[in-house]
């Protein structure tokens, strides 16, 4: 749960712990600045008073606290409301307006969420993977597979040479020719026995693998050569993968850019061929050249 929740909940706080809450959650970026004896000032109480409230949230002391709200500056400045919850965003008979608002702060605040959280250092080593690869396989299932088509097509437009199966029963390591091959499993809960297993057959096979996942605590994230953790916090009793499918676009649309930067030049000629012969395909029939 996130602090600003902690804050706004207010469970089991006395009334010190629930004025202290409310200054917070009133005066963010004051916060931030002010020494625990000038925050001590300010609601006429004592600094070890601020001090063990900090440590029954769970934070080490105020240092630790004033890092939390700056990290989470963006929250608190949102009216004051409650984050929206991933599983079910939307309530019984609420208007279209409330409900375009909802899904607007719900996709704002996941790509807040995995930004703060972005593994800059593997997402470098993944991209440096694929750039020295010269055969990429992706596997995927279920609604992971939206991210994954979505890579696998940004991919196969610079010139990469991208393979995916979307289709169930398909998704198995073959064989490969190629000298530098490599894998990106992409599974949202990394609990799918078929994604253990293909992991296993790439490391078998000496492949080197990448693995997108918002759960770390598993044998395949244990088995990949690089993991790319992605946060996101919603179950399987959810209206729809809303949260989930941003953040895995937005980490994957990452990987992809920093691999497109590493030959921008080139990339960008790529893109212009590609646009050329799909305007060239289009054309309606009987159209001359």
């Amino acid at each position: 749960m996130k602090l600003v929740e902690i804050l706004q909940h207010r469970e089991n706080f006395n009334q010190v712990e629930a004025d202290i809450a409310k200054f917070v959650l009133d005066n963010p970026q004051s916060v931030i600045n002010l020494s625990v004896r000038e925050f001590a000032s300010q609601l006429f109480i004592s600094p070890s008073a601020i001090v063990r409230f900090t440590k029954k949230i769970g934070l080490s002391g105020y240092s630790d606290f004033k890092m939390k709200v700056a990290s989470e500056l963006t929250y608190f400045s949102k009216d004051d409301t409650t984050l929206v919850a991933l599983d079910l965003p939307v309530a019984s008979k609420q208007t279209v307006r409330d409900i375009a608002k909802t899904m607007m702060n719900l996709h704002s605040q996941t790509l807040l969420d995995v930004y703060l959280d972005l593994d800059l250092k593997n997402i470098t080593m993944a991209g440096d993977l694929i750039l020295h690869s010269d055969w990429i396989t992706i596997f995927a299932k279920g609604e992971s597979i939206l991210a994954a088509e979505a890579l696998h097509q940004k991919l196969l437009r610079i010139g990469f040479n991208s393979h995916l199966e979307a289709l169930h029963g398909f998704q198995l390591v073959k064989p490969i020719r190629a000298k530098q091959p490599i894998g990106i499993i992409i599974s949202q809960f990394g609990d799918s026995r078929e994604m253990l297993v293909n992991l296993r057959e790439l490391a078998r096979h000496n492949i080197p693998s990448i693995y997108i996942t918002s759960n770390q605590n598993n044998k395949a994230w244990q088995s990949a050569q690089i993991g790319i953790y992605v946060e996101n916090n919603e179950t399987l009793n959810k209206m729809g993968s809303f949260a989930s499918r941003t953040a895995f676009l937005y980490v994957t649309d990452v990987l992809y850019e920093y691999v497109f930067s590493r030959n921008y030049d080139e990339n960008v000629k790529l893109l212009s061929d590609y646009a050329f012969q799909s305007r060239k395909r289009n054309r309606f029939l009987g159209v001359d050249d």
